[in-house]
């Protein structure tokens, strides 16, 4: 049988065929989601390494999170937790539409902050809450987080870092007595689908280097010296203890552990615990005398 296909037409279905197999690949690897179905949380959900004594001191403290979508994770990760371990049911955790006029009680008060996609904006907002809203005289710990899109490829990592600090410098400048808290950037799974599969491929995931680049930053000035809610380390540090990694221009950088998202940045049960304990065992730290 004759071959009538031109050679052009055998280099398009060449490359066609080389699509289809690298789809093939993403669809069967993208089943096998590592684990991230139905997990079940340790040690029921409880959070023992806190002793009654700190709870009990961290019950009597006003605490301000400035944070967006992921936020709401770590806060729902906390409802569970304050659920499945009666000591922790003191502790009240309620959302702010604004600034109130005056906190009278104690808990975990926390409110939408910035705009997504502008980290500067969220680092004005912070300060404004504190400094014109006049809640840097009724909380005693403070913090806010970035989210993971405020870092698209293109971020001038540095800039945001120096704007960042200069940020809290000025607040502790005016709260001296107010305990700041530095929240790394969450990050995203390496892959994702289709569509994230084929976009590292050919461009990389640069969206995480820009993240793990602030992180870096951050951990080396703050880890150590002043309270650090390492949310990155947590979210990349897998069930197994293993960390989930990924190389870019022959550097090592970590990502979300895919047993943690429902959809490659935002997170599940297991996520939002992890995130949860940890935070409430840096603020325990962070409200001890």
């Amino acid at each position: 049988m004759r071959n009538n296909l031109t050679g052009e037409s055998r280099g398009v279905l060449g490359l066609g065929g080389a699509l289809v197999i690298i789809l093939a690949f993403v669809v069967l690897t993208g089943c096998n989601d590592g684990g991230a179905g139905k997990q079940v949380l340790p040690n029921n959900g409880n959070v023992s390494e806190i002793s009654d004594k700190i709870i009990e001191v961290l019950g009597d403290r006003r605490i301000l999170f400035g944070h967006k979508s992921v936020g709401y994770d770590i806060l729902r990760g906390v409802e569970d937790i304050r659920k499945r371990d009666g000591r922790l049911k003191g502790i009240q955790v309620k959302e702010l539409k604004e600034a109130p006029g005056e906190l009278t009680e104690s808990g975990i008060y926390h409110l939408q902050n910035g705009k997504n996609r502008f980290p500067k904006d969220k680092c004005d907002a912070f300060k404004k809450l504190l400094t014109e809203k006049g809640m840097g005289n009724q909380v005693d710990i403070a913090f806010f987080k970035f989210c993971f899109i405020d870092f698209p490829t293109d971020s001038n990592v540095q800039d945001v870092f120096d704007y960042y600090v200069k940020t809290v410098d000025d607040v502790k400048s005016e709260f001296p007595k107010l305990r700041i808290i530095h929240v790394t950037v969450p990050l995203t799974t390496h892959t994702w689908g289709v569509k994230s599969y084929l976009r590292t491929l050919l461009k990389g995931d640069l969206e995480n280097v820009r993240r793990n680049e602030f992180n870096k930053l951050l951990v080396k000035k703050y880890k150590d010296k002043e309270p650090l809610y390492d949310l990155a380390l947590v979210e990349s540090t897998r069930p197994d203890g293993k960390r989930e990694t990924f190389k870019h221009k022959g550097e090592e950088f970590f990502a979300l552990a895919k047993q943690y998202s429902t959809d490659g940045g935002h997170l599940n049960e297991l996520g939002s615990f992890y995130v949860a304990k940890e935070l409430l065992l840096v603020l325990s730290q962070v409200a001890s005398p």
